[in-house]
């Protein structure tokens, strides 16, 4: 398993999934970090464009970089992850999408300025004869999660937030108690820009009318010696050299890639409660997006007279209960098939940051086995056979 840090020579461009043609929709936006999609697409191209400089393609290297509808030789792929790079050290930090379940706790009154906001983590509603019922609109008997504290809490969003891994770990923990400051603002790290331009005539390349369009650019920061760039993690092909260039994004724009010896520090595991009935309660987040063909729900999980109940395709022979959920904004993935140049079409992926809520007669020692593991469904659909190859579903176990 190799790591590579990207970073960028000019600002970047990364569509999202909505679909743009100038004078019908002027304005378009940008992913940042991109989908796996585009950076797995811009290292498979580098490979093929370095053998070509040499010797002829060989069976080997068609293997290895495969086609437009196969990924190729890749066996994982993880990321890509918003990161910074040590100038001086090399040394790579990632960043996460805050968990839905962390909440900032906002002090009322006087307080709102001077006291400090505070992080933690919401938990499902305890139940019991002596509690209180809640009535809501939640699907297939979820609990609705909670914060017990007298203040009022905020959810945070990945647009604004990001997390390094050390926040990430006591979040998964589920014990988290830190001051916001302990948070990664996402302007600290890059700058989102736009501009403007008008669509040009193919054939005298002069502007067309009415076809005004802006773009948003994602300008990657550089100071206090750091770099902002991605961090990506992939196995099954050559990766890059030391200081290559490699073509990404929109209007192909250069990255210089930087091997990371040691790779980026990702969650451990944490320590599972087990509650008085003896089942092991444990939280799956989502550190990359994932697609579904139920939307939220993998197909794995049906209704029954518990609830949502199945078994995880990586943990078979232990039922898994869904106790409660907490849903990242959906992030549009779509893509663009060079060869028939026509697009791949838009999925509403589950977002980054998804923590779904689990109890299972499993023992820890069992359940262990789904943390670095990816989100799937048993027989997914045809157009997604190749999404944990690509690394959609990363997901990472914590502790409620």
């Amino acid at each position: 398993m190799g790591w590579i840090f990207l970073e960028a020579v000019d600002n970047w461009f990364f569509r999202d999934g909505a679909p743009f043609e100038a004078g019908d929709d002027h304005s378009a936006t940008t992913l940042f970090p991109p989908t796996a999609r585009t950076v797995q697409g811009a290292l498979r191209a580098k490979i093929w464009r370095r053998a070509q400089e040499s010797t002829p393609p060989s069976s080997e290297l068609l293997c290895m970089v495969g086609n437009p509808d196969d990924v190729g030789s890749i066996s994982a792929f993880g990321g890509p992850f918003t990161a910074r790079r040590s100038k001086r050290t090399g040394q790579v930090e990632c960043y996460f999408t805050p968990p839905q379940d962390l909440v900032e706790l906002v002090p009322a009154g006087d307080d709102l300025v001077s006291a400090p906001h505070r992080l933690v983590c919401a938990k499902p509603m305890p139940q019991g004869p002596d509690l209180p019922k809640l009535q809501s609109s939640i699907p297939g008997g979820l609990l609705s999660l909670w914060v017990q504290d007298t203040v009022f809490p905020a959810r945070l969003s990945g647009d604004t937030y990001l997390v390094n891994d050390c926040v990430l770990q006591h979040a998964l923990q589920g014990n988290i108690n830190l001051n916001k400051g302990r948070l990664t603002s996402t302007a600290s790290l890059f700058a989102r820009e736009r501009r403007a331009g008008n669509k040009l005539k193919k054939g005298s390349k002069n502007t067309e009318e009415g076809h005004l369009y802006e773009i948003e650019l994602a300008n990657p920061g550089r100071n206090g010696g750091w770099v902002t760039g991605l961090a990506v993690m992939c196995d099954g092909i050559d990766l890059p050299d030391d200081h290559d260039v490699v073509q990404l994004g929109g209007e192909s724009r250069w990255a210089v890639s930087y091997a990371i010896p040691d790779g980026c520090r990702l969650p451990d595991p944490p320590s599972f409660q087990v509650d008085d009935h003896g089942k092991t309660r444990f939280k799956l987040y989502l550190a990359t997006p994932c697609c579904l063909s139920g939307g939220w729900l993998p197909n794995w999980l049906s209704k029954t007279s518990c609830g949502l109940v199945g078994e995880h395709p990586d943990l078979p022979g232990h039922p898994l209960h869904l106790v409660a959920a907490a849903i990242a904004p959906k992030t549009g993935i779509g893509g663009f098939r060079l060869v028939s140049k026509q697009s791949r079409g838009t999925d509403a992926a589950l977002g980054a940051g998804t923590v779904l809520f689990f109890e299972t007669e499993a023992p820890p020692d069992e359940v262990v086995r789904l943390h670095g593991t990816y989100l799937r469904e048993d027989t997914p659909l045809p157009q997604h056979e190749n999404d944990t190859k690509l690394g959609f579903g990363l997901s990472f176990l914590g502790s409620w």
